[in-house]
C-alpha cells in the first residue's frame, strides 16, 4: 500500500507495520490512518517533553502541578491502542505501539 506524505516518521512507521501484514478493508484503513495521525501526534508531545521533562511545572498561582504534557501522551497513546484493536493489531499498552502480533482476523 503506498502511502506517500501523509504522515510523519512515527505515523508512517506504524503504517507500514500493520500494512505490511494485514488486508484491511476501507474501515480499517481509515482507522489505521486515525493511529498513525495519532501516533505522529504522540511523537510531538513525547519531543516536547524530552525538551523541558519536568514532571511538576508551576500552575497559575505559581503552585506546583503536574506537566499537562504527560496526561496528553497517556490519553494520545491510550487512544492508539484502542484504534488498533479495532482493527485486530495487538498493540502494548504502555507504549501504545504495535507489538506486531497482529492478529489476522475474527476466523484465525
Amino acid at each position: 500500500m503506498t502511502l506517500g506524505n501523509e504522515f510523519g516518521p512515527a505515523g508512517a512507521a506504524l503504517w507500514e507495520s500493520v500494512t505490511g501484514d494485514l488486508e484491511l478493508s476501507p474501515t480499517e484503513l481509515a482507522t489505521l490512518r486515525h493511529a498513525c495521525s495519532l501516533e505522529d501526534r504522540a511523537a510531538e508531545l513525547e519531543a516536547a517533553f524530552a525538551d523541558d521533562p519536568r514532571y511538576l511545572v508551576k500552575g497559575s498561582m505559581g503552585q506546583p502541578v503536574t506537566n499537562g504534557l504527560l496526561s496528553e501522551i497517556r490519553q494520545t497513546r491510550q487512544a492508539i491502542v484502542q484504534a488498533l484493536a479495532r482493527i485486530k493489531v495487538q498493540a502494548d499498552e504502555s507504549t501504545g505501539r504495535p507489538s506486531l502480533s497482529v492478529l489476522v482476523s475474527e476466523g484465525a
